[in-house]
Parts: structure tokens; C-alpha cells; sequence
């Protein structure tokens, strides 16, 4: 692709244009919603890393 480097330049230019022409609570709003996922995601991957985990040493003992 001849003009790669233009294509992702372009797109941060954007993100960057909208974020600056947005307002202060508009940024406070959007970052406390992204918080709130993340730790919803962490949470929710720990618990299936659990079970997983669970699950497997359980099939484990069957066979034994």
C-alpha cells in the first residue's frame, strides 16, 4: 500500500480534532463510562477464568 502511514494519520487527526472540540463534562461523562466498562470486563473475565479454572480440576478428579 503506496500511502499506508496516510490512512491511521488521517484517523488520529480526527480523534483528535473531535476531543478537542469537545466539551469539558462531555470528556468527564465519556471517561467514567469507559471506567465503569473496563472494570465491568475485568470482572466479568476474572469470573470466567474462575469457573474455567474450576471446572477442569473438577473433570480432573473424575478421572482419577
Amino acid at each position: 500500500m503506496p500511502l499506508w502511514p496516510l490512512p491511521p494519520l488521517i484517523a488520529l487527526c480526527g480523534v483528535g480534532l473531535s476531543l478537542v472540540e469537545q466539551a469539558p463534562g462531555d470528556l468527564i461523562r465519556t471517561a467514567v463510562l469507559v471506567a465503569i466498562a473496563l472494570v465491568y470486563a475485568l470482572a466479568y473475565l476474572q469470573r470466567r477464568r474462575d469457573l474455567r479454572s474450576g471446572r477442569e480440576s473438577s473433570m480432573m478428579e473424575d478421572n482419577n
